[in-house]
């Protein structure tokens, strides 16, 4: 199962608040503001002009791996709310 190595490691919770910024990339919190999980899987990035809308298994697999990460995580201390799209 997918973990957070530097937070396993560490303890330090600011690790924990990195890996939720960088899983919020996924629902636009990019330099395009563009949502990248949608659709049951996960456009494979962001090019010149806009989202690669191609959605392949590494794309995916990569976001899935982020949000079991998070979800999996007990020590969860902030506001931002975990987001999968079904």
């Amino acid at each position: 199962m997918p973990r957070s190595p530097a937070l396993d490691v560490t303890g330090d919770a600011t690790w924990r608040e990195v890996a939720e910024i960088a899983h919020e990339w996924y629902f636009g919190r990019n330099t395009r503001g563009i949502t990248l999980a949608r659709e049951g899987g996960c456009c494979d990035g962001l090019d010149d002009t806009g989202a690669n809308c191609n959605m392949g298994a590494e794309s995916t697999l990569c976001y899935l791996m982020s949000a079991i990460a998070l979800a999996t995580r007990s020590t969860a201390t902030t506001t931002t709310t975990l987001r999968i799209v079904q």
